[in-house]
């Protein structure tokens, strides 16, 4: 027996999920902004979040990080008395969606961590590690970061 998580709409979660974000990925916000809210009013408004936080981090140039969480600090703060099925806020998603569209993206945070420990990528330690010094002046490890 299978369980698969449909939106209010009859759409399945990931999909959803995945195309908020690749909506971001290519600056449209309106779109972007429907499956945010399908997801919100489908009951999945932390998920949103967190998904949101994520973006910040994987796709975004700069610290767009810091102002999400302040958007969502303020929907926390917003929902503090309100009841878990009825809950309010949802101008947070919707700018928060709009900065993350509109902000310029970089994937550069997710590729080092794909080249550090994406061991799909075939890389094994040692390679790494050659790689590593081949790429520019080889840096020690300071001894403070040993205590």
């Amino acid at each position: 027996m299978s369980y698969h998580l449909h939106t209010k709409r009859g759409y399945a979660f990931p999909g959803v999920a995945s195309a908020m974000q690749k909506a971001i990925r290519r600056g449209d916000a309106k779109l972007a902004g429907y499956w945010a809210l399908e997801l919100w009013a489908s009951g999945f408004g932390q998920y949103v979040w967190r998904r949101l936080l994520t973006v910040s981090a994987e796709d975004c140039w700069g610290i767009l990080t810091a102002e999400v969480k302040a958007l969502h600090d303020s929907y926390t703060e917003i929902n503090r008395n309100s009841p878990a099925k009825a809950p309010k806020g949802r101008i947070f998603i919707s700018k928060a969606v709009i900065l993350l569209s509109l902000a310029k993206k970089s994937r550069d945070p997710d590729h080092l961590q794909n080249f550090v420990y994406d061991q799909q990528a075939g890389l094994d330690p040692e390679t790494l590690t050659d790689e590593l010094e081949r790429a520019g002046e080889y840096i020690p490890i300071p001894d403070y970061a040993y205590d």
